[in-house]
């Protein structure tokens, strides 16, 4: 284990790809990365993959400071403007990293938002800590299928998932379910780069509701994905990368 994983694959321009809640940087490997002319930076968050967890952190803040502090390929002035796509949990750190770096480009909430929890969200998370407290295997073993179309849940990919998510200890998840549930709403600050930001939604991703999309809408460049859920990655990956490409590396051809 190291004190943060991370994977740094071709040259030039640096794009930065942060993966979701109880996920690792595997899931990016779906797409075919190896062909974009860019430098590509797979990160393994605190806690997930083959990143320690720093039970400190506080604040999604922290968490973006922590990965700044460990990977230098990040602080240089150097570079051109660094992108970001983060996947849920990955695009709510992907706001914090932004703010904090010298020349950040563009940022894609694949999968995300970046509005704050409501009451209601704010205390399924609580049910959710508790349960995680509880149980932690039957948590994970549960919520994930919940995350893709009921005709992908029992598909192997999802058991794949779960085996994976179940080397997250206990007090990692609790950390990241608090931390999720107490993120500020970031509407101000997102529309203040608003030509920076765009969202790709899976259309039947129950996590992110009809009126937050609303929102949404009413402020950048929304995506949906018609045969998708919440982790498209797996459910459609062909339009999912189209899309990803049409955002980020719209020069490129694949």
């Amino acid at each position: 284990m190291k004190k943060l994983n991370y994977e740094i694959y071709g040259n030039g321009k640096i794009v930065v790809f942060i993966h979701g809640f109880l996920e690792d940087l595997s899931i990016w490997k779906n797409f075919p990365l190896e062909k974009l002319n860019y430098t590509k930076i797979l990160i393994d968050l605190p806690g997930h993959g083959c990143s320690i967890c720093n039970l400190s952190m506080k604040s999604l803040s922290d968490v973006a400071k922590y990965i700044l502090i460990n990977c230098p390929e990040l602080s240089t002035e150097k570079t051109n403007t660094i992108d970001i796509i983060g996947h849920s949990l990955g695009a709510y750190i992907g706001i914090e990293l932004r703010k904090l770096l010298k020349n950040p480009g563009k940022l894609i909430f694949y999968h995300s938002h970046f509005l704050g929890d409501s009451i209601e969200r704010k205390l399924k998370r609580e049910k959710a800590i508790l349960l995680v407290r509880e149980n932690k295997k039957t948590f994970i073993r549960e919520s994930i299928p919940l995350l893709f179309m009921e005709k992908n849940r029992l598909k192997p990919y999802v058991f794949d998932l779960i085996k994976k998510a179940q080397n997250c200890d206990l007090e990692t998840i609790v950390l990241y379910l608090s931390l999720m549930k107490n993120r500020a709403d970031e509407s101000t600050f997102i529309l203040s780069i608003k030509e920076n930001i765009s969202v790709i939604h899976g259309f039947y991703d129950q996590l992110i509701t009809e009126k937050e999309l609303k929102s949404l809408k009413n402020i950048i460049t929304v995506y949906t994905i018609s045969h998708t859920s919440h982790m498209s990655f797996l459910e459609d990956k062909v339009n999912s990368w189209k899309v990803i490409k049409k955002f980020i590396f719209s020069e490129e051809t694949v």
